[in-house]
């Protein structure tokens, strides 16, 4: 009896999703995230000197040659320094945004010289997940809920936000430059 109902919930699910209509597909989140502008997905890797730009182009994030990841914001023909990790003098090598949203400065030797300290298995303290919507993912090594989606945002305002969720751009703020 179980096994008939077992393979009738994967019958029903298997025609739940045919019966979508064709030609109108839902965008993928990593779609969303790409046409974002100010937006970047996990498992990012950063190009050194090169300027990653809020959507009004008045703040941008950018990975120095020195290897210090810093927020600069525009005024008139000068750019600020408003944020930064302060890796220069550890000679950061690359900046990575991984898949487990956690924002990392390595150094030659592959070592992490600064983290945003945002991955999700630190933030179980937090009870961060108490606020989570029900689309979420279990960790395989323990059992804390976490979202499956995480992006990075430069935004207008100058902050440097990593959002994790369900889909973007619907999502809560994990951690911020500010």
């Amino acid at each position: 009896m179980k096994t008939l109902i077992l393979l009738s919930f994967i019958l029903m699910c298997a025609l739940q999703s045919i019966a979508q209509p064709p030609g109108i597909r839902r965008p993928t989140a990593a779609q969303i995230i790409a046409k974002t502008p100010g937006s970047f997905a996990g498992n990012m890797v950063f190009v050194k000197n090169q300027p990653y730009y809020s959507p009004d182009k008045k703040h941008y994030l950018i990975f120095q040659g020195d290897g210090n990841l810093v927020v600069y914001r525009i005024a008139g023909t000068a750019a600020h320094a408003i944020w930064n990790t302060g890796t220069h003098v550890s000679f950061g090598r690359k900046a990575v945004f991984q898949m487990d949203g956690n924002l990392v400065v390595y150094d030659i030797k592959n070592r992490a010289v600064w983290d945003s300290r945002s991955d999700m298995k630190r933030r179980d303290a937090k009870k961060w997940y108490e606020y989570l919507d029900p689309t979420i993912g279990i960790d395989k090594e323990s059992p804390i809920e976490y979202p499956k989606i995480y992006w990075l945002s430069m935004q207008n305002d100058g902050n440097l936000v990593i959002y994790g969720g369900s889909r973007p751009p619907d999502g809560y703020a994990w951690w911020h430059s500010r």
